[in-house]
């Protein structure tokens, strides 16, 4: 069995993703498949303006995912809070 161990890169996607602040794109890509990674980068690049262009090497992936990763954290979708009422 060979087991391989995903760049740092693609493991800080993962953790902003599961952060729930960005529900609006969890929707588009909970509907790709797990194996089609390089959908969901495609997808998550969209989601944040970014244009692709090319065929992407590991590097080039792993480049991706950190820009990916600092748009995602300014994209960030806060849940209001719900007002509170202040009874005296």
């Amino acid at each position: 069995m060979i087991i391989e161990k995903f760049p740092e890169e693609y493991i800080e996607l993962n953790k902003e993703l599961c952060t729930g602040y960005h529900p609006k794109l969890a929707e588009i890509i909970s509907k790709i498949g797990m194996d089609d990674l390089d959908l969901k980068l495609a997808n998550i690049a969209a989601y944040c303006a970014i244009a692709l262009d090319g065929e992407y090497r590991l590097e080039d992936r792993v480049n991706l995912c950190r820009i990916l990763t600092k748009e995602l954290v300014k994209m960030r979708e806060y849940p209001k809070a719900d007002p509170q009422v202040i009874i005296h």
